[in-house]
């Protein structure tokens, strides 16, 4: 009340006290109020914009693993079909080693006119520790995902760089980096979310791209003399991209085209919700209850498989 008195006696307000009258002190007043405001509209916006961030980063992980699942289930069986195997490692370049033996130098490079494929240096016996193979290629997202070459580090790209990306110690470690700072890739996660249509179906397009990418070094590499456009528009751009396209429908149908889709972590979260509830559903509904919780477990394993 002492404030209230205060204020009236050195600001002056009108007599309905419904706003102040126009002095030096008033304005000045007015102005602190709306810098104040503005600074807390700023740090509610930077919250905000950070909790998205962190969200976008559990959602992308999530789907990320989720279709580098389903790569490895639809390359497992296509490789076999076109190229008669999986072959040894990773691509058809720069070999990810397991075998002792020095590996092959091919054509392939890292998507960057600036380096080059680093020389090989296994060689057959000497006691050194054999390399890994990587039986599928690992898919990651710059940006988001840390890089496995340089632990606790982000891996980030230009939006100059290719939407799907290799540096040459990639090549070697089977790894693939889809350029999350590309254009298009930008504008999908800022207007539209990670979860929208729109991203959903770019993100499996990257995807397919590492499949087609992996298969044509491979191709190349088991009959280069018969390595023909004609043999890679048939085998690539007609067999294997219809094949990929057919199974993702197949098996990805909700990831496609669910309005409503949610991640296998919020899958998770849903049924641990709905566990309370069990008791007072019907039976038609507990039944359906468990086809979930079954479906659930299922994608979780094949998640983390992948």
């Amino acid at each position: 009340m002492a404030f209230c008195l205060g204020f009236q006696d050195f600001f002056y307000s009108f007599n309905d006290r419904s706003k102040l009258v126009e002095t030096a002190k008033t304005k000045a007043l007015r102005k602190w109020i709306s810098e104040q405001v503005d600074a807390l509209a700023q740090k509610i916006e930077e919250k905000e914009k950070k909790e998205i961030e962190e969200k976008n980063v559990e959602n992308l992980s999530d789907i990320n693993k989720l279709l580098n699942s389903w790569k490895n289930t639809f390359m497992s069986k296509t490789m076999r079909e076109i190229l008669g195997g999986i072959g040894d490692g990773t691509g058809s370049g720069i070999g990810t080693g397991g075998t002792g033996k020095k590996p092959h130098v091919g054509k392939r490079s890292a998507t960057t006119s600036e380096s080059k494929p680093p020389v090989p240096t296994d060689t057959e016996g000497g006691g050194a520790e054999k390399k890994k193979t990587a039986m599928f290629p690992l898919v990651l997202l710059s940006t988001y995902d840390d890089d496995p070459l340089t632990p606790g580090q982000k891996f980030h790209l230009l939006d100059r760089q290719g939407p799907v990306y290799q540096r040459p110690l990639d090549v070697e470690a089977g790894i693939y980096w889809i350029n999350t700072s590309r254009q298009l890739a930008q504008h999908i996660i800022s207007t539209y979310g990670v979860k929208s249509m729109k991203w959903r179906d770019y993100h499996l397009q990257r995807v397919i791209d590492v499949i087609c990418k992996e298969t044509l070094y491979r191709l190349e590499k088991q009959d280069p003399e018969n390595f023909t456009a004609s043999r890679v528009d048939s085998e690539i751009f007609t067999t294997l991209l219809g094949r990929a396209h057919d199974s993702a429908v197949t098996t990805l149908n909700d990831y496609l085209f669910g309005d409503d889709f949610k991640t296998p972590t919020e899958e998770r979260e849903r049924i641990l919700q709905s566990i309370p509830k069990l008791r007072a559903m019907n039976d038609e509904e507990r039944k359906q209850f468990l086809a979930d919780i079954e479906e659930a477990i299922e994608l979780r394993q094949a998640t983390a498989e992948g």
